[in-house]
């Protein structure tokens, strides 16, 4: 009987005692959230429909923008270019902990992409221009390791003659260092 009572008051003292050991939501330097202290990013960034590059990202209070810059060639002199532009807006931030960091966010895109492919006469320099609409979410390890995923629509808008509109599902994604 003795160790029974013993035991219930060892268990209400760990449940009562818990909160001394919790950390609050939010509470990672007890001025703000992760965003907030550290609103800038700089990384990589790719979408499926628009390529990729580096980027820059910064948050404005819930109003976020994104710039990202891309090109490639190949050794048969074939290139590939991106300018992407974005407009995010924070729904909801939070630090759950001292290491971990989410948020949610939605996001609208704007792209120009440009290609020449060799064709059996002459390279053919076709341009694009892309739009896109969608949320993404955004996690943070460690206070300034973040990685995102963005689900979007993206609209194709035709440049030259030979592209034809089109709509589709995609999905981008970056790896940033948050400072």
């Amino acid at each position: 009987m003795r160790s029974k009572n013993l035991v219930i008051c060892f268990a209400l003292l760990v449940f009562t005692g818990a909160g001394l050991w919790a950390q609050p939501a939010g509470s990672g330097s007890g001025e703000g959230t992760v965003f907030q202290n550290y609103p800038s990013a700089l990384g990589a960034y790719g979408n499926f429909m628009t390529d990729g590059g580096l980027t820059y990202q910064r948050w404005f209070g819930k109003a976020g923008v994104e710039a990202t810059l891309g090109a490639g060639v190949d050794v048969s002199g074939n290139y590939s270019y991106n300018v992407q532009g974005a407009f995010q807006y924070l729904l909801f931030g939070e630090d759950f902990a001292n290491w971990f960091s989410g948020a949610l966010y939605t996001n609208v895109l704007l792209a120009h992409l440009g290609d020449n492919t060799s064709l059996d006469r002459a390279p053919l320099y076709t341009p694009y221009a892309d739009l896109g609409l969608g949320v993404g979410i955004e996690m943070v390890f460690l206070r300034h390791l973040s990685t995102s995923v963005e689900f979007m629509y993206v609209g194709g808008i035709p440049l030259a003659g030979q592209i034809k509109p089109v709509i589709e599902f995609s999905v981008g994604g970056s790896l940033k260092y948050r400072f």
